[in-house]
Formats: C-alpha cells, structure tokens, sequence
C-alpha cells in the first residue's frame, strides 16, 4: 500500500475537521460541503493503496475512468447539495459516519491513534 508523506492521516484528519467547522458560515458551505465530499474521496483512494490526487484536484474521481467503487461514486452523488442551509447540514451529517469508518481503518493501517472522542467533540460542535 502506497501513502504519500505529503497525505498522511493527521493532516488529511485536520482538512477534514476544518471544513466541518467552517461550513457553519453560510458564504462558505458550498465550497466546504464539496471539500468535505473531495476529502472522502481522498480518502478512499489512501484507503485502497490508490496515491490521490494533489487537493482541490478532481480529476478521475467521478466519471469512467475514477478507480472508485459504484458505492463510492453512489454516496460522492448523493452527498452534493443546493443552497439551503438545511440541506447543507443534512448532507454533512450523511458524510460523517463513513468518515469516521475510513478515519478508523486508516488509523489502524498507519498505526495512528484514533482518538474518536477528539473526532466527535469537534464534529459535534458544528452538527
């Protein structure tokens, strides 16, 4: 399994966690919800061995030629939103669980601790 040094776990964590606070502010949530669903596919890739593109890069994420599973293009769709705030906040709150699932099983790969009481203080502060 290949990970690049520059996408290790703390700072992919730490990326994550930021756009989960700061999609509070109504002028950034879209660009926060599409961070958080490019940070989920990131992740994917890392936890497939798959080196990911550089961030902000969605090339081969989406479409034919993305190394994705159905299930994984499946949930990246259904996790895209308008403008309602309402939705917004759904819509995150539909990213987390599987966030923490990868966020686990990549800790356990790189001998990371997990600390999931840290993860859930601060997602708790924003959903």
């Amino acid at each position: 399994m290949f990970i690049s040094p520059l996408t290790l776990l703390p700072g992919s964590r730490q990326c994550f966690l930021f756009f989960v606070t700061k999609s509070q502010n109504l002028v950034m949530n879209l660009k926060c919800i599409d961070s958080l669903r490019l940070s989920m596919a990131t992740a994917w890739y890392m936890e497939a061995g798959i080196q990911p593109n550089t961030f902000g890069d969605w090339a081969k994420y989406e479409g034919e030629r993305s190394k994705l599973e159905a299930w994984q293009l499946s949930l990246l769709e259904s996790w895209e939103c308008g403008r309602n705030p309402l939705e917004m906040m759904n819509v995150m709150k539909s990213i987390v669980p599987e966030f923490k699932r990868v966020h686990k099983n990549l800790c356990n790969k790189l001998g990371i601790e997990e600390n999931p009481e840290w993860i859930n203080r601060i997602i708790d502060m924003v959903i």
